[in-house]
């Protein structure tokens, strides 16, 4: 079955997922791992409430040079062991956090420059990853912190957990009021197959058929459309629905204000 993504404004990308994937592990039943809420650190802490935050609070504010120490006790012996940071970024610009690892068998300690990608809002979290090997039991201090010169975005959780699924599993990627909702995600392998370009373009205002010019967001629903979303488009498709090699032709208008295709009224998170 083909998936489809897109580079530019006319072209698309035709894939094969892999079946079954390379995994060593299936999806957990239960969340896994060891999960500290950053703001329970030691260090220069700066307290913000955000309802999308697990707990509904996470440290933001950082200063350049500021910076969190959070604890582990590792209890088992991890073979391949995974760190995951939970975090939010709505700067024009990249954002970015020095890890460092601390703990038995670790002399010197890992060091790390995490990027932290950007998004269209604050409300909007991502997840950070670095693999640390193997981990024997015992303390382990990870220092999280805002490099010098360069900006930082807010830290929600920092996840400890040993990898099996080979780089593949993300944690949840949505909270409520009890924790994190779901067990997590694998995400998927793939082949490129081929590379066209498809449509005749747009038409009057609202309809036609052409790949907008980028996407923030993407997600693919269970019967595999493929939903893009992005700022602005100029042609007016700052959603985009994508399926078995074809785009909606009727463009999908805001619902609040005056109902045009343009603009962030339609933009919004996939």
């Amino acid at each position: 079955m083909f998936k489809y993504i897109f580079l530019t404004t006319a072209v698309l990308i035709g894939f094969d997922l892999l079946s079954p994937p390379l995994l060593s592990a299936p999806l957990p039943v239960t969340v896994p791992g060891i999960w500290q809420e950053v703001e329970n650190g030691k260090g220069n802490l700066s307290i913000q409430k955000i309802p999308q935050a697990s707990g509904g609070r996470l440290v933001g504010g950082y200063d350049p040079g500021k910076s969190t120490v959070v604890t582990f006790n590792v209890t088992t012996p991890m073979q391949n062991s995974r760190l995951y940071v939970r975090y939010n970024n709505a700067m024009a610009d990249l954002g970015y956090m020095d890890v460092e690892v601390s703990g038995p068998g670790l002399n010197p300690a890992k060091t790390a420059r995490l990027t932290q990608e950007r998004s269209p809002r604050w409300t909007t979290f991502r997840w950070a990853t670095l693999p640390l090997g193997r981990l024997a039991t015992g303390s382990y201090a990870i220092k999280l912190g805002c490099p010098n010169n360069l900006a930082c975005g807010g830290l929600d959780v920092a996840v400890l957990l040993d990898d099996l699924w080979n780089g593949l599993y993300e944690p949840p990627g949505q909270f409520d009021e009890k924790g994190p909702v779901g067990t997590g995600s694998l995400r998927l392998q793939y082949t490129t197959q081929w590379i066209g370009n498809t449509f005749e373009g747009a038409e009057e205002n609202g309809k036609g058929r052409w790949v907008q010019n980028f996407a923030r967001e993407v997600k693919v629903t269970p019967g595999g459309t493929v939903i893009a979303a992005a700022d602005w488009d100029e042609a007016g498709r700052c959603v985009g629905l994508y399926r078995d090699g074809n785009v909606n032709k009727v463009t999908l208008k805001q619902t609040v204000g005056k109902p045009n295709t343009w603009g962030y009224g339609t933009a919004s998170e996939a």
